[in-house]
């Protein structure tokens, strides 16, 4: 007797949310991973890139509920005053809802202009977030700006080709 195994299959939404949740993952183990002390220094802010291109590309999983979710686990990561990230990435979130359609048509040159400005004041709001609390930080705080935006090119593409394998726009 011939057994009928039948494939299983898994929605279109399951694997977006499984490719999400692990490519989240997988920034949060990036940001955190140890670098010399020269090359912390230039770290690029993956979990707010990883945030920005699914608030772009899958708006209808990734919000700002998401964000301040997401901020908040960076807080809890990094051992940071809870809800620096989660503030910053909220806000950031919160603009990006709003232009997200503009955003997929921007030439490269334009995203760069805009992942630069979006990662300049994350940034910039964690930097008058710890002055707040009168801890001390440098002005080097905003380098992982510049760096992030050379990682963007690389990294929207990849993260796009494997947006459009699971069925995204």
């Amino acid at each position: 007797m011939l057994l009928n195994r039948s494939k299983i299959m898994i929605s279109h939404t399951a694997r977006t949310l499984i490719l999400i949740f692990f490519s989240m993952l997988i920034a949060a183990v990036l940001e955190v991973l140890p670098l010399p002390g020269w090359a912390s220094f230039f770290r690029p802010e993956w979990a707010f890139l990883i945030l920005i291109f699914w608030l772009i590309a899958q708006p209808q999983y990734v919000g700002v509920l998401t964000a301040f979710f997401l901020g908040i686990y960076m807080d809890l990561l990094m051992g940071t005053v809870l809800g620096q990230h989660a503030f910053a990435f909220t806000a950031a979130a919160y603009f990006l809802s709003q232009y997200h359609y503009r955003f997929k048509f921007f030439l490269l040159r334009q995203q760069l202009i805009v992942v630069f400005i979006l990662t300049f004041l994350q940034l910039s709001l964690q930097f008058f977030t710890l002055k707040f609390f009168d801890f001390t930080v440098g002005w080097g705080n905003w380098v992982p700006a510049i760096t992030s935006i050379f990682i963007w090119p690389w990294f929207y593409s990849l993260f796009r080709e494997k947006n459009e394998m699971i069925g995204g726009r």
